[in-house]
């Protein structure tokens, strides 16, 4: 069960995220006369729907690096059945497709899995949006960035990490080939 603060009434796990949208509402005026949400408990709901938008996407990030590892690892086990084997030719070959439909069906779920990072991160988006309405100078009082609002671009913000994890999958399934090719047809 989570430690209560006594000051706040939150789960102690939660007033990180909570901490700057706090300081903003009870200190609005001072910071350049924003205006503050009417409600301090909707604030509070903005934070923890933030929080739990941004678990969301490194529970993601983490799924995908998981397929990646089990991808890689089964495809080079199956491989290395196929060497140590005295057998040749069908049974390599079979060695060789179960490891293109492992890649097949691990390049599958890394998409789903971005499919729902995406989707958290729209989510984001969306809460980020209503914050900066209500507190245009948030990103200069917490000195970061935001996720890129256009849907293009928050649709690709991943790209950079899938195409290696699609690349690396891809030529897991080299050695179960070369396996096949040398000892089938020698």
């Amino acid at each position: 069960m989570n430690a209560v603060d006594a000051r706040h009434g939150l789960p102690t796990s939660a007033l990180g995220a909570v901490a700057a949208g706090a300081f903003l509402f009870e200190h609005a005026f001072a910071l350049g006369g924003m205006k503050p949400m009417s409600n301090p408990e909707a604030l509070q709901l903005a934070y923890f729907y933030a929080q739990d938008s941004q678990r969301l996407i490194a529970a993601g990030k983490m799924q995908r690096w998981e397929v990646l590892k089990w991808a890689v690892t089964v495809n080079l086990a199956l491989a290395t059945a196929g060497a140590v084997s005295r057998s040749s030719g069908w049974t390599l070959f079979g060695f060789f497709l179960f490891c293109v439909l492992v890649s097949a069906i691990s390049a599958y779920l890394l998409n789903h899995y971005n499919r729902r990072i995406t989707g958290a991160r729209d989510t984001l988006d969306k809460i980020l949006d209503r914050l900066t309405l209500e507190y245009p100078e948030i990103e200069k009082f917490t000195g970061k960035e935001r996720y890129p609002a256009e849907p293009d671009k928050l649709r690709n913000y991943d790209k950079e990490e899938l195409i290696p994890f699609n690349i690396i999958i891809t030529f897991s399934i080299v050695p179960a080939f070369v396996v096949w090719a040398f000892k089938s047809f020698p």
